[in-house]
């Protein structure tokens, strides 16, 4: 059984090696300690028991690694966050001729991931929206400020 160290987990998983550490001092993600110099130590078994109860990397349990063999990887047009993990996980399943996920699976969490990006860059852009009205505002309002002051200015001078 493969096993993984915080350093890996953090590098598949597009994440911080100390928020990998918290998921274990929490309790989220079972770990043994390897060394006190090599740190914990997370089984294949339980990466994926971890990842099937994180909403956020559900879709990645494993699942990613039996639809893996069957993408190309010419089809991950980026490599980060996702993708690598997608990457990891087609390089994984190679070596172990692991399929137990179907391709469905990674399906259905790539499009709830496209619709939860989707809703973040629309909130954004009616963030931006926002900002650019209160931008323009307050250009208004120095705009008046300084007539007043061009005004204020013109009559000392008469």
């Amino acid at each position: 059984m493969d096993t993984y160290n915080v350093k890996q987990i953090a590098e598949m998983l597009n994440t911080q090696p100390e928020t990998v550490r918290r998921w274990i001092r929490s309790g989220k993600l079972y770990a043994e300690k390897a060394s006190r110099k090599d740190g914990h130590v997370v089984t294949e078994c339980d990466l994926n028991k971890f990842l099937k109860s994180s909403p956020k990397y559900a879709g990645m349990a494993g699942g990613l690694v039996g639809a893996a063999m069957m993408m190309p990887v010419a089809a991950v047009p980026v490599v980060g966050g996702i993708a690598a993990t997608y990457l990891a996980a087609a390089k994984k399943a190679k070596e172990t001729g692991d399929e137990s996920f179907s391709k469905e699976d990674v399906t259905r969490y790539l499009q709830e991931e496209i619709e939860r990006r989707n809703q973040s860059i629309n909130q954004k852009l009616s963030t931006i929206e926002q900002l650019q009205r209160e931008i323009t505002a307050d250009q208004q309002q120095i705009t008046e400020c300084n007539f007043v002051l061009g005004q204020l200015a013109n009559e000392e001078e008469e």
